[in-house]
């Protein structure tokens, strides 16, 4: 195993890092002895000692700086019983394949680790394991939810780019396994340009078509309530085949920090290829939505539900080899 190898990752501050390479690795080490790691693919948090025991080859020769000190509070916060592993380098390691805003347009970012909820395949998976993240933290995605309704409506609207694409970052954080809180949605905030964009291009090429008709038939002549319901049908219609094409640009930008324009053409570079698997999809997001607006309860329950649907879905695309999704 190659020690400059940017596979790895770690926990610190209650935060996932990386991929990092062993190097890097060692350095944060240095700082903290207690520090966990996992490798793409792994299904649990080791520390550095247990890692060198298994791979003895990232060691420099003649280097005995590494003590770990192990305790009843570690053994506490983390499970360290770890299964078989495929620690194993393999082509597919190099062949993840959405672009990385610190590598350049067609280069690979690595999968993440396996240690919040393992990804697994399946839209009735998705459903039970979207329902799992929420109400396994419920006090936080309900305020979440409520703090994200309150802020999108004092600022009119403005706001609600940032506060959808938080709810995203909060829904893949406790995907993850991430201690998270309901002021996670506010992070949002600081991808509010390229959320902004994404939004404004899925509203500009949805929604121009559905204006321009409505207006037709009113000019036609046909009653408000025919109008409205023709309306009403033809964006639901727009938004799905628009969002089936964006279906993963919002989560690109809140995971992989992507500028709006990289999402989009990254999003679409991906569900092209099985571009009504993705129309089913957001079939059912738009559902949860409509769901969660006759009930008066979107952005508190059903916002945080359809994020953790389509973190859950996110998890599965690019943390796995999946060639069929």
């Amino acid at each position: 195993m190659k020690r400059d190898r940017a596979v790895w990752y770690y926990r610190r501050g209650g935060e996932t890092h990386g991929p990092v390479s062993w190097a890097e690795i060692e350095r944060v080490g240095a700082e903290d002895e207690r520090l966990r790691v996992a490798r793409a693919g792994d299904e649990s948090w080791s520390t550095i000692a247990e890692v060198r025991e298994q791979h003895p080859g990232l060691a420099i020769a003649g280097e005995s700086r590494w003590r770990v000190i192990a305790s009843a509070d570690e053994d506490a916060e983390t499970s360290d019983e770890v299964g078989e592993r495929d620690w194993q380098e393999t082509e597919d390691d190099e062949q993840d394949w959405i672009p990385h805003e610190a590598s350049g347009a067609g280069r690979k970012p690595r999968r993440m680790p396996h240690v919040g909820m393992r990804p697994e395949p399946g839209v009735g998976t998705w459903l039970r394991q979207a329902g799992s993240v929420v109400f396994s933290d419920p006090a936080s995605f309900v305020l979440a939810g409520i703090l994200a309704s309150v802020i999108s409506s004092v600022t009119m609207g403005i706001a609600a780019p940032a506060m959808i694409a938080g709810m995203f970052i909060l829904a893949i954080r406790k995907y993850r396994g991430d201690i998270v809180s309901a002021t996670d949605v506010v992070d949002g905030f600081a991808i509010f340009i390229p959320a902004l964009i994404v939004l404004a291009v899925e509203a500009l090429v949805g929604g121009a078509p559905i204006a321009g008709i409505m207006a037709l038939l009113d000019a036609a002549g046909l009653s408000d309530g025919l109008v409205q319901i023709a309306g009403a049908a033809g964006a639901f219609v727009t938004w799905t085949f628009v969002g089936a094409a964006l279906f993963w640009a919002l989560p690109l930008v809140a995971d992989r920090g992507l500028g709006g324009i990289e999402a989009i053409v990254a999003s679409w570079e991906i569900t092209r290829e099985r571009y009504w698997l993705y129309v089913g999809l957001q079939v059912i997001v738009l559902a949860i939505g409509y769901l969660g607006g006759l009930t008066c309860l979107g952005w508190v329950i059903a916002m945080p539900y359809m994020s953790a649907f389509v973190a859950c879905a996110y998890a599965w695309r690019f943390s796995e080899d999946y060639a069929g999704g």
